[in-house]
């Protein structure tokens, strides 16, 4: 190795960790490659890299709760949370109210006594507006008074004498009255005219 030493460079082997960078790549500046353009670039994306976690940084700061940012994302998210929940509110008050005053009416009765707000959601759904005549033309058709019909009496039937009626007649004989005298002499014709009788 003396006699060599003028004309290469030598070293000892110490083991691959000096050839193996952090990122379990072969470190190519031990290898002797001049990696100038390569280390820009990966300069340049480092850079990109800081740049995206900072704005990931700020976006998680705009989406949750910051003391000191009383507009952030998170804070709006908040104010529109609460506003939707007094306007539900005020809708299911409202619900209350009608089915309320709705089971209440008695001039006229229109819903059932244990009429609530959930019956009062599922008749929403098919509700429409009625014109002031149609509003009458229901409240007439509510008003209706009962009707009742009229006593009829009951028929005493002895049925057992219409049975013996029904039976003498059909046992009686039945003869021609009057006589047809195109069908008189003519048996094809007189069975004709019984046949279609």
């Amino acid at each position: 190795m003396k006699d060599n030493a003028t004309d290469y460079e030598g070293s000892v082997f110490q083991g691959f960790e000096t050839v193996v960078s952090e990122s379990n790549m072969l470190d190519a500046v031990i290898l002797g490659k001049d990696n100038v353009e390569i280390d820009k670039k990966i300069a340049e994306k480092n850079a990109e890299i800081d740049k995206i976690q900072l704005d990931i940084a700020e976006l998680e700061t705009n989406v949750t709760k910051q003391p000191g940012k009383p507009n952030n994302l998170w804070a709006r998210h908040q104010k529109k949370e609460v506003k939707f929940k007094k306007q539900k509110d005020k809708i299911e008050e409202f619900y209350k109210g009608s089915a309320a005053k709705i089971k209440n009416e008695t001039d006229p009765q229109i819903a059932k006594t244990t009429y609530y707000k959930n019956d009062f959601e599922t008749e929403l759904k098919k509700a429409k507006f009625l014109s002031d005549i149609e509003i009458e033309q229901m409240k007439k058709t509510v008003n209706l008074t009962e009707k009742k019909a009229s006593y009829l009496p009951v028929l005493s039937l002895n049925l057992g004498e219409y049975l013996k009626e029904m039976n003498e007649l059909l046992c009686r004989k039945v003869s021609a009255q009057v006589v047809i005298e195109e069908f008189a002499n003519n048996k094809d014709k007189e069975t004709f005219a019984e046949s279609g009788l």
